[in-house]
This record gives C-alpha cells, structure tokens and sequence, in this order.
C-alpha cells in the first residue's frame, strides 16, 4: 500500500445532514485538538502517523498496552472492555491505574510501630479506598451485607501470598519458631502442617515437604509454601 501522490490525495467532505449525495465542506487530514494540540506540525503521511501512535506523546498506546497486559495476567483489564477505550467502553475499576501502572510504579509502604502487626481486621479503610490485600481476596466493598463471599484463584493472590511483606515477615517469624523447636525435621513439618492447616498431613505431603527442605534448608521457605496452599487461605 503507497500513497497517493502529492496533488492526488482524495478530498473527504463532510455530508450535510449525513446524506452521501450531499458532500458540502471539506475535511483536512487532522488529529483531534483533545490529543494532538494546534500549532504542532501534523503528520504528513501514514508512516508519521504510526510513528506518533507508539511514541511517548501519546498516552493511549502504553494505556492500552497494560491494560491488555493486565487481562491476560489477571483475567479482567482495569478498563474491562479491552478493545473500546471509548464512550461505548466501561469505566476503569481504578480511575488512575492505568496511567500509574503504565508510568510509574506506586508502592504501598507498610505501617511502622504497633500498628505493623496489628490483625488485618483492625485495619482502618476507606470505602473509596478498600485495603488491597482484601480486594486482592475477594472481599466486600462494605457497602452492603454479603451472604456469599465470591472466591476466585488469580495471579495477583499468589504474587500477594509470595510477596507481600505481611506475609514474608509471617513466615520469617514461624520460621525462626520451628527452627528452634525440638524434633526431627519431619515433625516439624507435622507441627507447622497442623499449626496452619488444621489437619494432620498424610504421609505422601510429609515426604514431599522434606524433600523440599531437603534441597531449600530454610524453615521460613518451607512455611511460605504453607501458606500459600490455597487450603491454607480459603479453608476447607
């Protein structure tokens, strides 16, 4: 595909009232004002005009690119209709997430003092502003009563389970108890099995288990493995 010639470009006219047989104004190849503002030079052909589309001027490609990126890691973009960012699309679940996920990284800093290791229950949150770790497991919005609690099994649960610092500390801490705990290795992968799951573990998960400590001979590695079993999270 080329394009046409200098002085052979077709002319584009704007329909009076919509009727094809109507052409009356015409319309200039131009870039709406919202995006590319006057007084810049306009692309002049297609070729500078994909050149505009992925460059860092335009925010709409990286938008759409997390966005996308964001579906296929966790099953629904922040912006749910992938393919239409438009008036017909929906609204982003996370108004800002798009732009800071594409260019920034924002953190979540944790408290310091009592508070870092008061219950989660405790924690003080805004129904604008839910705490990310309850979303990330399916809580309520707290606007209304629930009689159900959706449970879902994403990504983002087991990034959250293998990262966050609450849980990191958790099991460093745990750790550090077995580790100075009496018993053979297996029966502290008893103890902590039973401690975490409520339930003796058979004979087929203790094996596995201390092949694991076997080759990663750290007992606060082996409780992140605990509690990142989904049975360790939702219960039975």
């Amino acid at each position: 595909m080329n394009e046409r010639p200098p002085g052979h470009t077709r002319p584009t006219r704007l329909h009076h009232r919509g009727e094809y047989t109507q052409p009356k104004d015409a319309v200039p190849p131009r870039l709406p004002n919202a995006i590319y503002p006057e007084g810049k030079d306009l692309p002049k052909d297609r070729l500078e005009l994909a050149q505009w589309l992925v460059s860092r001027e335009n925010p709409l490609a990286a938008r759409v690119v997390v966005n996308r990126h964001w579906a296929a890691f966790f099953g629904t973009g922040i912006v749910p209709t992938l393919d239409d960012f438009g008036m017909q699309g929906q609204l982003p679940t996370q108004p800002a997430g798009v732009t800071e996920i594409a260019y920034g990284s924002p953190k979540w800093n944790p408290s310091n003092g009592e508070d870092r290791f008061r219950r989660s229950v405790y924690t003080y949150q805004k129904r604008t502003a839910p705490f990310a770790m309850f979303t990330t497991f399916d809580a309520g919005s707290g606007e209304a009563c629930l009689a159900k609690r959706d449970r879902s099994n994403t990504p983002l649960q087991a990034l959250t389970l293998m990262n966050d610092p609450m849980f990191i500390e958790i099991a460093q801490h745990f750790g550090k108890t077995l580790e100075k705990s009496e018993g053979t290795p297996e029966e502290k992968i008893t103890f902590a099995f039973r401690k975490l799951l409520t339930r003796p573990p058979t004979p087929e998960e203790v094996r596995n288990l201390s092949d694991f400590h076997q080759k990663h001979p750290s007992w606060s590695a082996l409780t992140r493995v605990l509690l990142s079993l989904d049975e360790s999270v939702t219960k039975n």
